[in-house]
């Protein structure tokens, strides 16, 4: 789930260059110009974040964020905490947990990318499997880590189509007390990642193409 976190921080900071140079994107997003255009979009963003405990008076659009957390409570998943996130401002987050499952569920509110909701595992191999109501972002999945969009898909059938899709071996167990650090770790652990590949000049354009079509 932090691959969608990472990935709508680099949309943020590609949409920003998008406004200062809209012709560059446009036209211009190949070769060395699109890998130092995703380089820079990358390095805006923190090695490292730190959850920080608030309240569920924290969210802007409270309205807008319980069709996601409700259908989660009521399918047996437990709050793990409201945080925000001390080097993204603006982002509120809520972390639920369902144990016996060892499943993972993030409901995010971002100011630019809006509400979305993340399912994840993670597995004692260290991989992991997210399935999100958030877009594909243009970005390549990171190995091991793949990333299943569903926008406008209602919380509970991308449950049960996680269920019905994801591999089926051993997972990290998780407790609504063990969430919030594991979520820290997996973001450090993909930000490195992504850091030392970097972004390519197509995934660049990628980008830029799915800008063009929300606009």
């Amino acid at each position: 789930m932090k691959e969608i976190l990472i990935l709508a921080g680099v949309l943020v900071a590609l949409a920003v260059l998008r406004k200062a140079v809209p012709f560059l994107l446009a036209h211009f997003v190949g070769g060395v110009v699109g890998r130092a255009i995703g380089s820079h979009a990358l390095a805006q963003q923190p090695d490292t974040i730190h959850l920080e405990k608030c309240t569920t008076e924290s969210w802007s659009n409270a309205s807008a964020v319980q069709p996601l957390v409700a259908p989660l409570l009521q399918r047996g998943f437990h709050d793990a905490g409201v945080f925000r996130v001390r080097e993204m401002a603006g982002l509120t987050l809520q972390l639920l947990v369902k144990s016996d499952e060892s499943l993972i569920a993030a409901v995010y509110e971002h100011p630019q990318a809006g509400h979305w909701v993340d399912l994840a595992a993670r597995y004692q191999s260290g991989r992991s499997v997210t399935y999100s109501t958030s877009k594909p972002s243009g970005l390549v999945d990171r190995p091991g880590h793949p990333v299943h969009n569903a926008p406008g898909a209602d919380v509970g059938s991308l449950l049960v189509r996680m269920r019905s899709e994801m591999p089926k071996q051993p997972l990290q167990q998780l407790t609504p007390f063990t969430a919030p650090r594991l979520f820290e770790h997996a973001y450090a652990e993909a930000m490195g990642y992504r850091k030392a590949k970097g972004i390519s000049a197509r995934e660049v354009a990628n980008v830029a193409e799915r800008m063009d079509r929300a606009a």
